[in-house]
């Protein structure tokens, strides 16, 4: 994971308002490495992670199982306390 990504997620997980959402939209196959991150950086900045949702690309762009990195769209909806 890049070191400017790093930091930008703590930034944001730092000067989020209380109670608010982040959505988060990652075009690529390493999305498994966010929820993991996302509890780490919210430590660091003081705060608390949820995972609302998770969302996948849509049905008409279907993965080939031999192919995973076809899954290329992904995202999270994660609440901040």
């Amino acid at each position: 994971m890049d070191m400017y990504v790093k930091r930008t997620l703590t930034i944001i997980l730092y000067f989020i308002a209380l109670g608010f959402s982040v959505l988060l939209v990652v075009m690529g196959h390493r999305m498994g490495e966010y929820p993991g991150l996302f509890m780490q950086f919210g430590g660091i900045a003081g705060r608390s992670v949820r995972i609302l949702h998770q969302l996948t690309q849509p049905a008409d762009h279907p993965v080939d199982i031999y192919h995973p990195e076809g899954e290329y769209l992904k995202g999270l909806v994660l609440y901040v306390d």
